[in-house]
């Protein structure tokens, strides 16, 4: 969001709030140890670093929790923002499990052809042992 078309301003009654801005607190419960939503957080680092416009509301002069209003508009995009930042994590996410799961497989694979090869090895062998074992029997009944 470009910085000359955000907007922060104090008011001092609710009607001074533009009909387009919304009151904060409509994306979640504030943020009181680590318990807001990940779209009342946003918006509300959004507010705090100037990057989207906004009022605070002083309800008198020495007011400094006045609830503060967001552009609806400009909050929509940061949710947004916030959705395609979950959404790129969970594909990334999901693509990393697929490329494990391809790697398993080849490792399963290795690891069948190292049984089959043992199997084969074992079977020669006990095949060798009972060509001896009847060479042998037939040596001793016949010799």
């Amino acid at each position: 969001m470009e910085n000359a078309t955000v907007r922060q301003f104090v008011v001092t009654s609710r009607d001074q709030v533009p009909e387009n801005f919304v009151p904060l607190v409509d994306f979640g419960p504030p943020n009181k140890k680590g318990n807001g939503t990940p779209e009342y957080t946003a918006i509300q680092a959004a507010w705090s670093d100037g990057t989207i416009s906004g009022c605070k509301w002083y309800r008198s002069p020495g007011d400094k929790f006045g609830p503060v209003f967001v552009d609806k508009a400009h909050a929509a995009k940061v949710v947004q923002s916030l959705r395609d930042e979950k959404a790129t994590a969970e594909q990334a996410s999901t693509q990393a499990t697929a490329a494990l799961t391809a790697a398993d497989q080849l490792q399963l694979v290795g690891v069948l052809r190292s049984m089959l090869f043992e199997l084969r090895r074992i079977g020669d062998t006990m095949e060798a042992y009972a060509k001896r074992g009847a060479v042998e029997e037939w040596q001793t009944t016949n010799g």
